[in-house]
């Protein structure tokens, strides 16, 4: 087996685990995150997982993103955490536009605008990592961080179709962690 097929089974691994552990904790209790949000994430990172796999690229980080998103749906669904605000608004314009440039464009301009779409939807989420670190699971993000270097690592070149949408996302989780950190100091 190559090392990049190593790597991208790694990668899927570990975003189990981290899944598997969020939608625990999610059914043991309430998580301020609604339903509307993960709905629309699995939208728009199975947009691009869709497109990676139709440009023949790295498909398996954000593939397996796409059903840890759709589990946490269905968790937040189960247990009523369901509510629509300005997050959500943004998030559905993002999800719009990825549905657009899906339709009427090439799989490589998909994944670059599902994963800016999906990168300035994270920003939110680095709000309420500086605003309230306590709120962050550690754990999970650091899961989702090391899932993120393995996608990185399961590339076969340095291609858009590769590695944009898995170092993307290692940015967002490192930041996250980096800003939750505060809490410890």
């Amino acid at each position: 087996m190559k090392t990049h097929n190593i790597f991208r089974l790694l990668s899927g691994f570990f975003l189990i685990v981290a899944f598997v552990l969020l939608i625990w904790s999610l059914l043991r209790g309430s998580s301020g995150t609604s339903f509307a949000t993960f709905a629309f994430w699995t939208l728009i990172v199975g947009i691009n997982a869709v497109a990676t796999i139709k440009e023949k690229g790295n498909f398996i980080f954000p593939l397996v993103l796409t059903l840890g998103n759709l589990g946490v749906s269905i968790a937040l669904l189960v247990t009523g955490q369901f509510w629509w605000g300005l997050t959500e608004w943004v998030i559905l314009i993002f999800v719009l536009v990825s549905i657009g440039v899906w339709i009427t464009s090439s799989g490589t301009l998909t994944i670059i605008v599902s994963t800016i779409a999906i990168t300035l939807g994270s920003i939110p989420q680095l709000v309420l990592a500086w605003n309230n670190p306590s709120s962050i699971l550690i754990h999970f993000w650091t899961i989702l961080l090391v899932a993120s270097i393995f996608g990185v690592l399961a590339g076969k070149e340095w291609s858009i179709k590769e590695r944009l949408y898995s170092v993307a996302r290692l940015l967002i989780y490192a930041s996250v962690i980096i800003l939750a950190m505060k809490r410890f100091f």
